[in-house]
């Protein structure tokens, strides 16, 4: 119970009390006599003045409820909060306020208001891609006039909600440097960038030049500009950039090999410096320009900008000032009076230059009123279809925003009753009030708010617009009292609150006196009121219970029942319809989409295609299935297992903030072979385009999940658009991405047809569009094929998330007791672990006509690799840099017992999975050995390992998890890893 209210005296107006039976009886005897409400409005405000004065509400119910004097708590930072980000107030340097643990990315702008929100978007899904923290400038004023001043970002946009949304902090540059919008000067800061804009600017005085902005100088910033790299313009002789090859540019290895590419540009300042781009804050000149798949994508249902744009919430004074301009336009005196409309974008003003380089009239090129009003007309249509809301009773209002100049095009508005915020002197005088800014602005929040909207082909503002209502909108009502519009102050809504007031009132007087009468009681008996007393007080004070504060502090609780589980957002029930089912169709949610994959091409790298299973997911909006991994490298005899067997899921949804779901929490009966009641499935194939030769040309990978998990699988190959230029088998990630949304799909199913399932139903089925699902995603790049070792790729920030399951950590933690002669886990020392891969990388030995002895690095070898990382530790780690050296523990597939004992005469540790050791195999199966060995690389305070394993390069999550030093060890001819 709160004991912080504020005094009753100054929330009894705003009481609605919770005793459905007077109100609803007071409300239906006003519904019959309204007409004759008004004769009691008199006698009503009489009748609540000196109730009201005559109840002594602020002396026995409320005096003796105040809590004890606190002193103000210190506020409690978010995890997001601009402080965090930042040294402190903002600076006369940017640099002076940069945290140096932290890395930082921005961008300058001046295309007009909405060409620069969709610039920021494309700042802040760099951050993403980047790992680093956006700064976002102020609006420049391009579009209003250079002599205006900026408009900060948080000004217009929610910040706070935005970060909370994304999960990420999001910084201004009002954030971190001060006096921003005075001139550069001397003190200018100096700053190395890149230019996307450079290699487009091919003609002119400005050839090869960064793109001209006013925001550097009112940022006070001195910028040497460096072209970014060819590799990142997109073919086809336009600005465009790719998203992916920009985001390369946010790493050292991207950074290296951008700036041995081009050299620094002078800076166009007095200064006149030549600075090479800065990486600690990644900063652009032009972010406009910029596409995953092709240019100008804004307008596909895929293109990922917007799922950052839908986040971006408009400041609530924004929306303040917005619903106070819409309460005067439609005449109503509270803000969930607003009746709801249909928003209208017509944007004119500098379209009309298309028609005169055109030479076509305006009148003739721009679509007249008419035609907008049968635009609005299949809106209104559409939601009366769609919404039982707006099915029934008058159309919908109309809201027109517009550029027009023309008043006789806004009296042709008026006259079709059609609405409009009139910005001008005769009118709101928006620009008086507010500033030159806010016309437009304001106009851009009323026609997110519409509850339908009609916009301007070709128009950025329209289509930022369009989006907005279709997300924000979608199932929003702005009704009162069931479907009637209340429009002004009505008499009946004057007279029925005044009832509301009456009886509530009369509530509180009645409370009072059985108050009274209960502390008597108390004062003569000395023992606590009982429940029944509290009964019966029956509903009434039930409905009341932040008035009876007093007694309610002293009733005996009634005994409950255990409290139901209360499940997180990310929990598997929330994105299923109940425990596992026979057909996987009856478990799905029909308001959900789903993303799945096959795979079987060994443990590390169907662990890697499972980390693209959950990043098509996250591109895609859909909730990711991941498979039981396949025993392809153990044996097919041998069962699956299940992913939250070796990986935390719980805890992987928490950290990526969406659900994870698994087969077995979709599907029952996982590890049956495929029968007649198997479940058909239609899915695209990413490996048919790749198989171009033998009896399986053309046709999907071959695996065996298909029939473990029960299903009937037809097959459609992937656009060709999907495979990489390189001539090799990896598809392209933002391609795939394309597929999971209705255009891509119908553009993937236009190009190729569905094959034959290979099971005896030989059913033909186009890709199912819930359940998204490919044969094979482990050949797949952003960039370039097999980049798993770069820095930049996505993958990483998924899979360093996925943390071995506690059951998984515990059993290693219990062979590292033993092997170290420890009891405690804390008592484990720390180690340097090493994977050495053989087994099947000898095949390749054997090719070559190498020995083995040559081919394979000697242990020695190894030896000078480990003392590398046991010397970098000393040298930045305190806590290593003295005492004895680390103990070493070694991994490996080798069997040669020779070998192992030269391992452990160099006093190196190994856990012995045989018979005569831990015998891991017997206890728990023979996944085991495996996933063991790759919990205990993961352990160590650093790693080296084979170079070209995929088990040695997830073995990295040292890096991150342990903050440790990794080396690989080349192999594969003599001498491989002389150095």
């Amino acid at each position: 119970m709160d004991n912080t209210e504020t005094p009753i005296e100054t929330q009894w107006i705003h009481y609605r009390t919770k005793s459905t039976h007077y109100i609803g009886t007071s409300r239906w005897i006003a519904s019959r006599i309204q007409k004759q409400l008004w004769l009691l409005a008199p006698l009503l405000v009489l009748a609540t003045f000196v109730l009201y004065h005559s109840s002594d509400l602020n002396v026995d119910v409320r005096i003796r409820w105040q809590p004890e004097p606190q002193e103000t708590p210190p506020p409690v930072l978010g995890p997001y909060d601009v402080s965090r980000s930042v040294l402190g107030p903002p600076t006369a340097s940017f640099r002076d306020n940069l945290r140096p643990n932290l890395t930082y990315i921005t961008s300058f702008v001046g295309g007009g208001y909405t060409n620069d929100f969709m610039a920021y978007v494309n700042i802040v899904l760099l951050a993403q891609l980047t790992r680093r923290i956006a700064i976002i400038p102020p609006f420049s004023p391009s579009h209003i006039g250079y002599g205006e001043i900026n408009i900060p970002f948080g000004e217009v946009f929610d910040v706070p909600r935005l970060a909370e949304a994304l999960h990420t902090p999001v910084l201004e540059w009002r954030d971190v440097k001060k006096d921003i919008g005075l001139a550069a000067g001397p003190m200018s800061d100096k700053l190395g960038c890149w230019s996307s804009w450079a290699p487009m600017e091919t003609e002119g005085p400005r050839a090869g030049m960064g793109r001209f902005n006013m925001l550097e100088d009112r940022l006070g910033l001195d910028i040497s500009y460096t072209a970014v790299p060819g590799s990142c313009k997109m073919p086809g002789g336009h600005p465009h950039v790719w998203t992916w090859q920009l985001a390369t540019l946010g790493f050292h290895s991207g950074w290296l090999s951008g700036t041995q590419e081009n050299q620094p540009m002078k800076s166009e300042r007095q200064s006149g410096h030549r600075t090479a781009p800065d990486e600690q804050l990644l900063c652009f000149d032009l972010l406009y320009y910029m596409g995953t798949v092709k240019p100008f994508e804004w307008d596909e249902e895929y293109h990922p900008g917007w799922q950052i744009a839908s986040k971006m919430h408009f400041a609530p004074r924004m929306v303040q000032i917005a619903n106070s301009f819409l309460m005067r336009l439609f005449d109503v005196q509270r803000e969930e009076y607003i009746p709801p409309f249909i928003s209208i974008h017509v944007r004119h003003g500098d379209f009309g230059d298309h028609c005169d380089r055109v030479k076509i009239p305006k009148l003739d090129c721009f679509a007249p009123l008419s035609v907008i009003a049968r635009r609005v007309q299949e809106v209104q249509d559409e939601l009366a279809g769609t919404r039982p809301d707006f099915n029934g009773g008058e159309p919908l209002k109309v809201l027109m925003t517009s550029d027009e100049q023309d008043p006789a095009w806004w009296g042709d508005v008026r006259n079709r009753g059609w609405y409009f915020v009139d910005h001008g002197p005769h009118g709101e005088d928006t620009a008086a009030k507010f500033g030159k800014w806010y016309p437009p602005l304001l106009d851009s929040v009323f026609q997110s708010m519409g509850t339908g909207f009609v916009g301007t082909d070709g128009s950025t503002m329209s289509l930022i617009a369009r989006r907005r209502v279709q997300d924000w909108q979608g199932g929003s009502s702005l009704f009162l009292f069931g479907n009637i519009v209340i429009r002004g102050v009505l008499a009946a809504d004057f007279v029925l609150s005044m009832i509301d007031v009456l009886v509530e009132l009369i509530l509180v007087r009645w409370v009072q006196s059985k108050q009274r009468q209960a502390n008597t009681t108390l004062k003569q008996q000395q023992t606590p009121v009982t429940t029944e007393y509290a009964s019966s007080f029956g509903n009434r004070a039930e409905a009341r219970a932040n008035i009876d504060v007093d007694v309610r502090i002293r009733w005996q609780p009634e005994p409950q029942e255990a409290p139901q589980p209360v499940f997180g957002p990310y929990d598997v029930s929330r994105s299923v319809l109940g425990p596992p089912t026979a057909s996987f169709r009856d478990n799905l949610r029909p308001n959900l989409t789903y993303i799945t994959s096959f795979v079987g091409g060994g443990y590390t790298n169907d662990f890697m295609a499972y980390v693209n299973i959950v990043l098509l997911a996250q591109l895609t909006r859909r909730i990711a299935i991941i498979p039981p991994f396949s025993p392809s490298h153990i044996g097919y005899n041998e069962s699956n297992i299940p992913f939250g067997d070796v990986y935390d899921v719980p805890r992987l949804a928490e950290a990526l903030h969406t659900p994870v779901l698994e087969w077995r929490d979709v599907k029952k009966d996982i590890g049956l072979a495929a029968g007649p009641m198997s479940d058909k499935l239609g899915c695209w194939s990413s490996w048919a385009p790749m198989e171009t030769e033998g009896p399986r040309a053309g046709m999907a990978r071959i695996n065996s999940l298909e029939d473990r998990l029960g299903l009937d699988i037809s097959y459609t190959s992937v656009p060709t658009s999907c495979k990489m230029p390189q001539g090799n088998l990896h598809v392209s990630t933002w391609q795939l991405a394309t597929l999971g949304f209705h255009s891509g799909w119908l553009r993937g199913t236009q190009e190729n047809q569905p094959m034959k399932s290979e099971r005896p139903s030989g059913h033909r089925t186009a890709p199912d569009e819930q359940l998204l699902c490919f044969d094979l995603l482990y050949y797949m790049g952003t960039v370039k094929p097999f980049e798993w070792d770069e820095e930049y790729h996505p993958g990483w920030q998924i899979a360093s998330k996925m943390h071995f399951a506690p059951r998984m950590v515990q059993i290693a933690n219990s062979f590292l007791m033993r092997l170290f002669d420890v009891q405690k886990e804390e008592s484990i020392p720390p180690f340097i672990s090493i994977h050495a891969r053989h087994g099947d990388f000898g095949d390749h030995c054997e090719r070559e006509n190498i020995p083995k002895s040559d081919c394979f690095v000697p242990i020695s070898g190894i030896a000078r690799r480990v003392q590398e990382v046991q010397d970098e530790l000393a040298s930045s780690r305190p806590g290593f840099s003295s005492g004895e050296p680390l103990k070493v523990l070694m991994t490996s597939d080798e069997r040669d017992p020779a070998w192992w004992d030269d391992i452990r005469s160099r006093g190196w540790f190994f856990v012995d999975h045989g018979p005569h050791g831990e015998d891991t195999a017997a206890r728990f199966g023979k996944w085991y050995p495996l996933l063991l060995d790759s919990v205990i690389q993961s352990m160590g305070r650093g790693f080296v390992g084979t170079d070209a394993s995929t088990m040695s390069l997830i073995a990295r999550r040292v890096q991150d998890w342990q903050r440790g030093p990794v080396r690989d060890f080349p192999w594969g001819y003599p001498s491989a890893d002389d150095h």
